[in-house]
């Protein structure tokens, strides 16, 4: 299968919904001419209109070496969208009695660090908990171990991590962490393993006889393909990797993850409850909509709601779309990470999606984008972005946004102002700064300060060194001279700083830096901050 087929399969993707009275699997096999030249990796798609499977496909090899060809049977890693299934299980131990989603998490895991404020079942349902994700911290000291992924290395990482990334409720930040730790409790309070517990209440149950979570995949299944994007070639992913269970960890089917989204979409009278709740977005303390809850992310599309999540662990990758307005549902899976799902799924929205339903309005005019927000910002998720006037609108732009480089800002009828994909802007008229629901595939509100310049004259005032009780030294030092900075560790291998972005230093590892002021620094991503301040008598 070529690239070149890959591509047209979506062309003809597009046209099974615009075909009446015909059968949707032979309008698509009447068009595509399946190849078998090219020996590749590839993916299974499915799409589903109410009750109805409307496109059934697959494309590309399970196993290239001995030409076994990728189907809805082959099994597949669903990564990340295991966190849906560990959500139900928790509200069905919320519907027996056993728990409440306001329960202080340490009345079940008493392990946990002493942390500052009580942390609650629902905050680690929408990943609003503050917990860091251990595993991004670790890799930060090179020691992403094996142990450290059960429960027991879970636990004994967290005590080394002892420290929240904001208060519960506040913020919003990923956190495979958090899930792991729901899977402990749904595993002391039912009083069996969780993978049994999954088994016995959603998989028996529904008839998913090919599904499992598993800590470690199967040694009999095939393996799935790494992509060298400078070779430009595939290699064969030998590892037996291991799972964040409860965030990770389903080994699946495509046609047994038919029989979940039927279930979801179909619940009987008992169950339908639990299955409304699962789709129910949660807020912030402030009110604010999190627009993220039990293991699905909530968005604005064409002016269509869109419920989805996607998965990526070990060169697997997945993702499920659901459009509840019309009824319609995507599955794609692949065990490569180079024919990417949620790639796939966009171009078949946009495809089959018309146009925006709500009367836009250009912004050029509008008074709620002074000409003193037209500035550099920086978000404490280490993200950037620019407001500027283009003339004929005013426009967001940023190297590092999530779907596109560039989000014209509209506005509709009502007055609230959003940008081209949705998104909703709240600017704070008080001072210079704006919250954003864009710019990052999890569209949760996130608070963009000015990025002000800072006065070579007193970068040096920055220099020094600041500490952190989990992480230790962090050194940094500023050349007048070549006006670079040069950052040292105690922690894993030294960064280097890629380019000084105002308060913000872009590193190449997996975490940046920002200037909070003279004595704070932030260092993290998305998913991990950790606060250094300056300390010189401290060592570690």
């Amino acid at each position: 299968m070529t690239r070149k087929e890959i591509i047209s399969t979506f062309i003809l993707l597009t046209a099974i919904f615009q075909v009446s009275g015909q059968n949707y699997i032979q309008t698509i096999d009447s068009q595509y001419e399946s190849s078998k030249e090219d020996a590749l990796p590839g993916f299974s798609i499915t799409m589903i209109k109410k009750d109805s499977i409307i496109c059934h496909r697959s494309f590309g090899f399970s196993d290239i070496k001995n030409k076994i060809t990728l189907d809805q049977n082959t099994p597949l890693a669903i990564a990340s969208c295991s966190k849906q299934f560990t959500a139900y299980c928790i509200l069905l131990l919320e519907e027996e009695g056993k728990l409440n989603l306001t329960d202080d998490i340490r009345d079940y895991i008493p392990e946990l660090p002493d942390y500052p404020y009580t942390i609650r079942i629902k905050h680690l349902l929408s990943h609003s908990s503050g917990i860091r994700d251990h595993i991004v911290m670790l890799g930060w000291q090179n020691r992403q171990k094996e142990k450290y992924y059960d429960f027991e290395g879970t636990l004994e990482a967290l005590g080394e991590f002892g420290g929240l990334s904001f208060e519960p409720g506040t913020d919003f930040a990923y956190s495979n962490t958090g899930y792991v730790l729901l899977a402990l409790i749904i595993e002391r309070v039912s009083g069996i393993e969780f993978s049994e517990f999954a088994s016995q209440r959603i998989f028996e149950k529904i008839g998913m006889s090919n599904t499992e979570f598993s800590f470690r995949r199967n040694t009999g299944s095939p393996n799935p393909y790494s992509y060298d994007w400078k070779k430009k070639k595939f290699k064969e992913f030998n590892h037996q990797e291991v799972n964040a269970l409860g965030a990770t960890g389903i080994y699946t089917t495509v046609s047994d993850f038919i029989k979940w989204d039927k279930f979801l979409h179909n619940p009987t009278k008992d169950e339908k409850q639990t299955v409304k709740r699962m789709f129910i977005s949660d807020t912030l303390n402030n009110g604010r909509i999190l627009n993220y809850n039990n293991g699905f992310k909530h968005r604005q599309f064409n002016g269509f709601r869109i419920v989805e999540h996607s998965g990526g662990w070990a060169n697997y990758n997945f993702q499920y779309t659901i459009i509840p307005e019309l009824g319609i549902r995507i599955i794609v899976g692949a065990n490569n990470e180079y024919y990417y799902p949620i790639g796939i799924s966009e171009k078949v929205l946009k495809a089959i999606l018309p146009s925006d339903q709500a009367p836009f309005q250009n912004a050029s005019n509008f008074d709620h984008v002074p000409t003193f927000f037209q500035n550099q910002y920086v978000c404490k998720d280490f993200s950037t972005c620019h407001i500027e006037d283009l003339g004929d609108q005013y426009s967001i732009t940023g190297k590092n946004l999530y779907g596109a480089i560039e989000y014209p800002i509209l506005k509709i009828r009502n007055q609230t102002v959003i940008d081209s994909s949705g998104n909703r802007l709240i600017f704070n008229l008080e001072d210079t700064s704006f919250i954003w629901y864009g710019g990052a595939y999890f569209n949760n509100p996130r608070t963009f300060d000015v990025n002000f310049a800072v006065d070579p004259l007193i970068l040096a005032a920055h220099s020094g060194v600041f500490y952190s009780n989990e992480l230790g030294r962090l050194k940094v030092k500023y050349n007048q001279k070549k006006r670079k900075f040069k950052v040292k560790t105690s922690f894993g291998s030294n960064p280097k700083v890629l380019s000084n972005e105002n308060r913000l230093l872009r590193t190449d590892k997996d975490f940046d830096i920002i200037f909070v002021d003279e004595n704070t620094i932030s260092l993290g991503n998305s998913r991990v901050r950790v606060k250094f301040t300056r300390n010189n008598s401290n060592k570690r």
